[in-house]
């Protein structure tokens, strides 16, 4: 007895130090009425603060991530005080002003806001549910030392096998200990376990290239009045596609129109667009499933380009990991083209006024002629290099998935032909944009 209260006090001891070190939380208000993730802002002690991510339901706040970090600048005004963040990123995801005047209720873009009874952008709020924070590894030091140890291996191995890639990877990079891994059982994801071995590496650098795309395709630029960010989507490395993002609904919605059987049998229906499912692939919307497009189509052609590389190489065994990583990857070609295609549907029929502002964001469509192109040409590649490398596991996925899959689709190539941009290719497709 004497042990376990000892421990509660070590757990509450442990809670009230994280707590002190937050000097402020304001709630980062979105006009968003959909349960889209609630962005709170930490002002911490040491002048450095944080944007942690939550998901309330059933009032319950559970933590999904953090999506900014940096330090904060107070000064005191005649009549007032403002707060100037620095944020450790290239680009602020969250908050679109650097500069915020300082009010007992909360963060307001300019010092007459309270005055004129405009609403802030930040709240403050004693709501100890959102004082919860990602704890620090407690060894810390070894942690980044392995952190940087991998990014240079990545960085090494790309520059060797696919060196189109190097200036993304570079430039937003997303290794372990960036992402939770998959733990082969259902959809369930752990932490990174600090594996550093060559073997383990080696075999996620499709998922590292996966990752990374996701870093690319980031948000610049919020729209208050519309709720909405614009955002860039990587088509491959040298184009970029930015667009503004438009009104959306929750891809899950559309299991009402699509065949009974297949959420069992596409492989990843479960993980981004089942009911309740994280990812922005559902939450998102078309523009969620656009960025995993892009992130697949990504983390395929890395895997091809250094298949082929290995091949000039005579490098049999790399061939065969990165040939292997590719068809992990190819597939979900025809499974986001297919979640589009319903999407579109299923908007066209059911929320007619948000299709048909997708269907007026030429850019969008743009983004999806060039990656729909360009995915079905990786395919291509990748099927010229099966019938020269034989594998047994492409016939695997070829039968278990893609089969299905190719049978689907051939009911919603017309939704997709309207969806492209007639005549876009990779050399005029800059003509095009708006």
């Amino acid at each position: 007895m004497k042990n376990i209260k000892l421990l509660i006090l070590l757990i509450l001891s442990t809670f009230n130090l994280i707590s002190q070190e937050i000097k402020a939380t304001y709630i980062i208000n979105q006009k968003s009425k959909s349960p889209a993730p609630i962005h709170i802002l930490h002002l911490r002690d040491n002048n450095k603060y944080e944007v942690i991510d939550f998901i309330t339901n059933n009032n319950i706040s559970v933590i999904t991530g953090m999506s900014d970090t940096g330090t904060y600048t107070i000064k005191d005004k005649i009549l007032f005080k403002t707060i100037t963040f620095t944020s450790d990123k290239k680009k602020k995801f969250t908050l679109n002003k650097i500069t915020y005047t300082i009010h007992k209720e909360g963060l307001y873009e300019k010092p007459i806001d309270p005055l004129l009874k405009k609403p802030c952008k930040a709240s403050l709020t004693l709501d100890t549910n959102y004082q919860k924070t990602i704890p620090y590894q407690q060894n810390k030091k070894n942690l980044e030392i392995k952190k940087e140890w991998t990014k240079k291996f990545f960085l090494t191995n790309i520059k060797k096998y696919s060196p189109s890639y190097l200036n993304v990877i570079t430039e937003y990079y997303c290794g372990p200990g960036c992402y939770k891994q998959m733990t082969g059982v259902g959809n369930e994801t752990v932490d990174w376990n600090e594996d550093t071995s060559y073997t383990t590496l080696i075999n996620d650098y499709s998922t590292m290239t996966h990752e990374t795309t996701h870093h690319n395709n980031r948000y610049l630029n919020y729209d208050w009045n519309k709720n909405l960010w614009s955002q860039i989507v990587l088509v491959e490395p040298g184009i970029e596609i930015t667009y503004d993002e438009t009104p959306t609904f929750h891809s899950e919605l559309f299991i009402s129109i699509i065949p009974k059987e297949a959420p069992q049998k596409i492989f990843r229906y479960k993980l981004y667009v089942s009911k309740g499912a994280f990812p922005s692939a559902n939450l998102s919307g078309i523009y969620g499933l656009m960025n995993e497009f892009s992130a697949y189509r990504n983390g395929t052609r890395v895997a091809i380009e250094a298949t082929n590389t290995a091949i000039k190489l005579n490098d049999k065994e790399k061939i065969k990991i990165f040939q292997t990583q590719a068809i992990s990857e190819y597939f979900a070609y025809y499974e986001f083209r297919l979640f589009i295609a319903w999407y579109l549907e299923y908007g066209q029929k059911y929320k007619p006024d948000i299709y048909k502002k997708i269907i007026e964001n030429t850019n969008l469509r743009i983004a999806f002629t060039l990656l729909d192109d360009g995915y079905k040409n990786d395919i291509t590649e990748l099927e010229k290099i099966i019938k020269k490398y034989p594998i047994w596991s492409y016939d695997i996925f070829e039968k278990e998935n893609v089969e299905y899959l190719k049978t689907i689709l051939i009911n919603h190539e017309k939704t997709l032909t309207k969806f492209r941009i007639e005549g876009v290719t990779k050399q005029n497709y800059k003509e095009k944009l708006k």
